[in-house]
């Protein structure tokens, strides 16, 4: 549990950071076919994984937490 625990933490910081970064290639809103738009992109797709794995272990963490039953 300790290292689900840390792992999400850890998670959850680089998640942070990505939509940190994504605020500064957005803000302000760059030009049509910059570079910045494929870049954002990719940033994106980094954020999508990233909550799709702390879902994942919130899940089990909410499974682990749960009585068993028989």
């Amino acid at each position: 549990r300790a290292a689900l625990a840390g792992l999400a933490a850890s998670l959850r910081e680089q998640r942070e950071e990505v939509l940190a970064g994504l605020a500064r290639l957005l803000v302000p809103l760059p030009p049509k076919g910059s570079p910045a738009l494929p870049q954002a992109r990719a940033q994106l797709n980094a954020l999508r994984y990233l909550a799709t794995t702390l879902a994942q272990i919130d899940a089990l963490a909410l499974e682990q937490a749960s009585p068993h039953r028989s």
